[in-house]
């Protein structure tokens, strides 16, 4: 016992490594510290939006043609510039359905997709190669991540949004790690899918960075790279950012579209989340498309589960689209079709759900759905067009439940009050935009 207490005392005498003064300073208790530091974080605090207001009955407006916008997750791993351009090429000649009504698209790649390092410009030879990509494809591509330095020496992950005349704009990582420098701008382009906000991987777990971006556009991008981990499940690293994504989509009324690498390169957590839909693949899909709308949107439904004491759960009604690799070969069935007392009919912008002629929801899908399936666990499978398999899930505050509970006309109203009376809406959103 007296040799180990000699031999800790001189560990304590020891000096060991330089620290930073961040990680040396003690805290300073919030009753002495000085009246701006107490209103600079009490500004800080309030960066976060408060809890969107969640809505019941009547339905939910009408969309407009030109209010959507589709993008495209590429969770692919990094490889050279002139292989990336090779496989979009080839990637988007194939989810380009040919109709007339679709625009220009949004690509995104995963974080560190590009292995060329170097400024970022329009010299770069990836810039350069997926301004080919973006001139030939009619798209817009946000490329994930490349390792940038700058003349003083300091290196940074920048992501270089591209478009069909070149670099539009760069962004470079904030959150570079709990003792990093930061860079001092937000990430906002005006491009022709709208503004498009950048946030690199960490930065999205930002509130005030992402309120901040999220103020300011329409599209928040978000390359990503989660490590994987053999001995951990996909469902443990998705659910968690699925939930906050979902949360700030509603309450600040915008589109987050994030890419993952695909296991095993990475966890593949690549979403696409809008105040009403979600958008996943299966584990091993490494793209797929979705289809986001400009216009403040939100699920109008019956209240059909408890509220949440955690304030990230209370997103109301919402749909989980999963994008499958297997598709059932029977039971399916002709658009439209009637269902838990409602009409469901296909358009050009998805599923609709119709009550005695009257819109009450609108389900976005990125092609025109055009058979249902219902299997066993009150789910709905959507085949599109193109032959696409979607599995619809209804969640209420992070609960699943089932679109006869926030939809069907004989739910039972769990908050003690009679269910609302459904209100006639204009000619202009009566009927499924079509």
């Amino acid at each position: 016992l007296k040799l180990r207490a000699a031999a800790m005392a001189m560990a304590r005498g020891r000096p060991g490594p330089p620290k930073s003064k961040a990680a040396v300073a003690k805290p300073v208790p919030y009753h002495l510290k000085p009246k701006e530091a107490k209103e600079a974080e009490a500004e800080v605090r309030n960066q976060r939006p408060k809890s969107p207001k969640l809505s019941s009955r009547p339905g939910s407006a009408a969309i407009d043609a030109a209010d959507l916008r589709r993008v495209v997750v590429v969770a692919e791993s990094p490889r050279p510039a002139k292989a990336w351009a090779d496989y979009l090429n080839r990637a988007l000649e194939k989810t380009d359905s040919g109709l007339a009504s679709r625009l220009i698209r949004l690509v995104v790649l995963g974080e560190g997709a590009i292995l060329e390092p170097g400024v970022c410009d329009d010299n770069h030879p990836a810039v350069a190669e997926l301004q080919g990509v973006a001139k030939k494809n009619n798209v817009i591509i946000a490329a994930g991540s490349m390792v940038e330095r700058d003349p003083s020496g300091q290196s940074w992950q920048t992501c270089a949004l591209v478009g069909q005349d070149g670099l539009i704009g760069s962004y470079r990582k904030q959150m570079l790690g709990a003792l990093e420098a930061k860079s001092p701008s937000l990430g906002i382009f005006t491009t022709p899918m709208g503004r498009i906000g950048i946030l690199i991987c960490l930065d999205i777990e930002d509130d005030t960075l992402l309120y901040q971006t999220a103020q300011n556009c329409d599209i928040i991008v978000n390359p990503a790279h989660i490590p994987h981990r053999g001995h951990g499940q996909r469902s443990h690293a998705l659910q968690p950012v699925q939930r906050r994504l979902q949360w700030w989509a509603l309450a600040c009324n915008v589109s987050i579209v994030r890419c993952d690498l695909r296991p095993p390169m990475g966890m593949g957590t690549s979403m696409v989340v809008t105040p009403c839909e979600t958008f996943l693949a299966s584990a091993h899909l490494s793209l797929f498309e979705a289809a986001v709308s400009l216009k403040a949107r939100q699920f109008y439904s019956w209240y059909a589960s408890r509220h949440r004491s955690e304030f990230l759960d209370n997103t109301g009604a919402h749909s989980i689209n999963t994008l499958q690799d297997r598709h059932p070969k029977d039971a399916w069935q002709a658009l439209p079709q009637p269902a838990f007392g409602l009409q469901l009919e296909g358009c050009a912008q998805g599923l609709s759900f119709h009550l005695k002629g009257e819109l009450l929801h609108l389900i976005i899908l990125p092609e025109p759905p055009n058979e249902i399936c219902f299997d066993q666990s009150s789910n709905l499978l959507i085949r599109d067009l193109k032959g696409n398999v979607w599995s619809l899930r209804a969640h209420h505050n992070n609960i699943p439940v089932s679109f006869k509970d926030i939809l069907g006309p004989q739910t039972n109203d769990t908050e003690g009050n009679s269910p609302p009376v459904i209100a006639k809406q204009s000619s202009t959103s009566s009927t499924c935009p079509c």
